[in-house]
């Protein structure tokens, strides 16, 4: 649809959210939004550096560099101006000028002190080394005993606070102790062996007293309180089943939860809750599953607090942007690297240059730098939900695309709304709609109570129920929940209705009421009476069905006048309908003239009637008997059941009333009683 066309091309997107949510119809193309130069979490360049295997990273928030130590001998530290991505990167040796000079092989942990960067190394015994990012210099080292191994396995520095007069460096060894030095001084405070070695650390902002926390990195993690102030170290947690060496952490700057990421062969991202006032940790149970790539380099942005997570992939790693503030943990967006881009092993995060950059574990080494999110959740931009837009004030703000919104345009919104919130309302893109509508956008109306569909009695249409026709009958009612059986026939012949329900009955129109299927008007009914005579007993299911075996006929449409009476002559008077007839159409007139032309050539006897047996007949032709009004068939049952007929009688009168009804003549009354075996004719009339 051409948005210029509709005249809608050019309103904000603010104004797009509005007529959505206002129900109605608009279609913004994403271009016709006017994005502004807010800063997307997005990779901007790669770098070469001369060295390899960067395993500590720093960032100095305002210098505009990022640094990394190299684990190489002598150790190198290099510089990457954040401020200027295509600048040349600056590599310094670490070497403390003497006497004696002192320098520093496989740098591995760090941290940052102000303006000052505090390298250990993996080397027994650790050097500890303070690096001048103002000088550019190695300005002092302290060289820690080296028995028991005090290879330098991670750090965390405890600022100066009321409990603590100059800041702290907290150090874990391979050698199970851990390690309290004056971070100003270099002088050793304390030491206290541990009984294992710790690969991250840190250190809690919140609570009453200075407290750090380090992870094992081991099957099963546990987690160590160290109080700083005492150098009291005792067990706090051991971390589930499946989650295994644990390699990076970090603390909200807000909730104060920590968060740990594992480096097994299924990874997790753990968040933990400090009890307070006793400092111990308990797990939240919230976990989010980052993949089969451990991780070592992760961060969280203070401004936003979204967090950065760098994985070890190989022979290509990933970056994800990861929430941990919402009601879930979920990953926003990822990145996946080029190849060669490999093992993130550190990371330098500056918020205020608004950049962070990744130092590799290889050789070369690479720093991989990427734009922080200023915006929510980054817009969902990479998949295409909005932009970051800047103000004119420097601050950001989310401009979302077609059919997206929220502030962080992670809500997928619904055409016109779902024409709520009276027919619905709209869930992540999706309708959801009352009971009184549906389709996609809430549009049709449903049948309230529904059709039977699960029953198959029939289906909704705009709000009306169409019921289920079979050849039995109709499912009817507002919801198709009643069942209407099928007269026989269905239109009751044109005179009479069937009724509602299971009786299946007609219900005739005054004078057509003589058969069950309204299909003979009492006027004519008396004139198409069969009477039959027989000499056995009467058996009405019996009679019923050779009559419609006869005449290739149902059952249904022979219908028995009166029946026999209990003493003789044991005679029947029935009639015969046009209802359903297996054979060619017929009136009813028709089959009765047909009944009798059968019944007087002995069908009783063709049809193989068990015992049936036929008199000898004076001839008459059938013929004569055709389309007139019959006034009486007298049909005896001989031996054996089979029906056959005996006498006729009176033909002469039964001539001249044939004569008669040929000439338009109303037919007249016969006087006379019923034969009987015994009068010596074939066929009589009677009333």
């Amino acid at each position: 649809i051409n948005a210029e066309y509709m005249g809608i091309a050019s309103l904000p997107c603010s104004m797009n959210r509005f007529l959505l949510s206002a129900g109605l119809f608009a279609v913004v193309a994403l271009a016709s939004c006017a994005f502004g130069a807010g800063s997307h979490f997005g990779k901007l360049q790669t770098l070469t550096v001369s060295t390899s295997d960067l395993f500590a990273g720093f960032a100095v928030p305002g210098s505009g560099s990022a640094y990394f130590a190299s684990f190489t001998s002598p150790a190198q530290l290099i510089e990457i101006k954040m401020s200027n991505l295509s600048a040349p990167v600056s590599s310094y040796t670490l070497t403390a000028p003497g006497p004696p000079s002192v320098t520093m092989n496989k740098a591995y942990t760090g941290v940052v002190n102000g303006a000052n960067l505090l390298i250990g190394t993996f080397v027994n015994p650790c050097i500890i080394g303070r690096f001048s990012t103002v000088s550019k210099t190695l300005t002092a080292t302290t060289t820690l005993p080296s028995s028991p191994d005090s290879s330098c396995v991670t750090m965390a520095l405890n600022p100066a606070s009321t409990f603590v007069p100059a800041p702290q460096l907290l150090v874990s060894h391979q050698g199970n102790e851990f390690r309290r030095i004056n971070a100003n001084t270099f002088a050793v405070q304390s030491t206290l062996n541990v009984g294992s070695s710790y690969q991250t650390g840190v250190v809690s902002s919140k609570g009453p007293s200075p407290k750090a926390y380090f992870v094992e990195s081991s099957l099963p993690s546990k987690i160590v309180q160290y109080f700083a102030n005492t150098s009291v170290v005792s067990l706090n947690l051991l971390l589930d089943a499946g989650l295994n060496f644990v390699t990076a952490s970090f603390q909200d700057s807000v909730s104060g939860l920590i968060y740990l990421a594992t480096s097994d062969s299924s990874n997790y991202l753990i968040e933990l809750r400090e009890l307070f006032p006793s400092g111990l940790f308990e797990a939240t149970g919230r976990l989010l599953y980052i993949g089969p790539d451990g991780v070592r380099a992760m961060a969280q942005d203070p401004v936003t607090r979204l967090v950065y997570i760098g994985t070890m992939g190989s022979p290509t790693a990933a970056v994800m942007l990861v929430n941990v503030t919402g009601a879930e943990m979920v990953i926003i967006e990822t990145i996946q690297l080029a190849l060669g881009e490999k093992r993130l092993a550190s990371l330098a995060l500056d918020h205020v240059a608004r950049k962070i950059v990744f130092g590799t574990q290889s050789s070369p080494a690479l720093g991989v730098a990427f734009s922080l999110a200023d915006c929510p959740n980054n817009c969902f931009h990479l998949s295409g939900a909005g932009n970051c837009t800047a103000r004119p004030d420097n601050s950001s703000f989310c401009s979302c695309g077609y059919l997206r919104g929220g502030d962080d345009c992670g809500t997928k919104l619904c055409l016109f709304n779902c024409n709520g919130p009276s027919h619905g309302s709209c869930d992540d893109g999706v309708c959801r709609c009352t009971s009184e509508w549906t389709g996609d956008f809430c549009e049709i109306p449903t049948c309230p109570g529904g059709c039977g569909e699960e029953l198959a009695h029939g289906t909704c249409n705009a709000g009306t129920c169409a019921c289920t026709e079979t050849r039995d009958g109709k499912w009817t009612g507002p919801n198709c929940a009643s069942f209407n059986l099928n007269c026989k026939p269905p239109t009751c012949s044109g005179h009479g209705t069937c009724p509602p329900g299971l009786s299946g009955v007609c219900q005739c129109d005054p004078g057509w009421t003589f058969i069950a299927s309204c299909g003979l008007a009492d006027s004519a009914a008396k004139a198409l009476t069969i009477a039959v005579t027989l000499t056995k007993p009467y058996n009405r299911t019996e009679f019923i069905a050779f009559i419609a075996e006869m005449m290739d006929i149902s059952p249904d449409c022979v219908f028995i006048v009166a029946e026999p009476p209990v003493t003789e002559p044991n005679t029947v008077h029935f009639t015969i309908g046009d209802c359903e007839q297996r054979g060619r159409p017929r009136t009813s007139q028709e089959l009765v003239s047909e009944a009798v032309d059968r019944l007087n050539n002995g069908e009783g006897v063709a049809l193989g009637i068990a015992g049936s047996k036929q008199t000898n007949r004076t001839g008459m032709a059938s013929g004569l008997l055709a389309g007139i009004i019959v006034a009486a068939v007298v049909v005896v049952v001989g031996g054996g059941g089979g029906y056959y007929f005996l006498r006729r009688h009176l033909i002469k009168k039964l001539r001249a009333k044939i004569a008669k009804a040929a000439e338009g003549q109303q037919m007249e009354s016969v006087g006379g009683a019923a034969p009987t075996a015994g009068d010596g004719g074939e066929v009589a009339l009677v009333h």
